[in-house]
């Protein structure tokens, strides 16, 4: 389903690179697959885009937040509209969730995702008025 988003909602990410990557986003994160070996089936650039968007990171997993601040901060746009279409995704699926993690979902699409689109319109405003 990302992938998809990814595919046809921006048709300027429809790259063979993104939609590879945005069909393995979480392999990293919820299989025993790795970078190596995401880098050796695909190739490096692929392996460093996947790993860029686990949550799982050398010392500790980070929050949502947290990630969005690296992708923003790392200018790593293309990854950043992967991330927003997962999220887009999970509040598309609720209703199969449990009650704690639709919560849990709609709680951090809330205080950070949505920080994050009204940060992204305010500059689309500042740049046409400014």
């Amino acid at each position: 389903m990302v992938a998809e988003f990814t595919a046809y909602q921006e048709a300027k990410f429809f790259t063979t690179d993104i939609i590879i990557t945005s069909l393995l986003h979480d392999t990293i994160e919820d299989t025993s697959l790795t970078k190596e070996t995401i880098a050796i089936i695909f190739d490096l650039e692929i392996a460093r885009q996947v790993e860029a968007l686990t949550r799982i990171k050398p010392h500790k997993k980070i929050t949502s937040a947290e990630m969005l601040k690296l992708l923003y901060y790392n200018l790593e746009k293309k990854l950043l509209i992967i991330k927003l279409f997962d999220r887009f995704h999970n509040i598309q699926t609720l209703k199969v969730k449990t009650p704690e993690k639709a919560k849990k979902i709609i709680d951090e699409t809330l205080e950070e995702f949505l920080i994050l689109y009204v940060a992204q319109e305010t500059a689309k405003l500042c740049k046409m008025y400014y």
